[in-house]
């Protein structure tokens, strides 16, 4: 199967919601992705540090990042992330983040092939 097709068809979602703009969606990718890893870092010290108002706004951020490529699967437990640190539901958040952490890791790299079409096309 061509590679842009699997891509195509993986994130159908967000190419209807662009309209079937493909190179657009690429773009966004390349501006969204290389932020992921600070995000993601991000979130992992404020749990630490146990605040969960900033956990709450780095949630708020990855959710935001995320939701352009997907509206359902890991999107929505980030949702409900985000209002267990906004309810500062901290030992709640720390396991639902650990046992999502591997999800949201897999839809980055799966955004990693459409930053990559858009670097091949740059």
């Amino acid at each position: 199967m061509n590679e842009n097709l699997a891509v195509k068809q993986r994130f159908a979602g967000a190419l209807q919601r662009l309209d079937g703009d493909f190179e657009l969606l690429c773009e966004m990718a390349a501006v969204t992705l290389p932020d992921c890893p600070d995000v993601l870092a991000r979130i992992q010290n404020d749990l630490d540090a146990d605040d969960s108002a900033k956990a709450a706004s780095s949630l708020h951020k990855l959710k935001g990042m995320l939701s352009t490529y997907e509206t359902d699967g890991v999107v929505i437990e980030i949702q409900e992330m985000l209002a267990m640190a906004r309810r500062g539901n901290l030992e709640e958040l720390k396991v639902l983040f650990a046992k999502e952490l591997p999800r949201i890791e897999a839809l980055i790299q799966e955004i990693q092939v459409l930053c990559d079409h858009a670097n091949s096309n740059a």
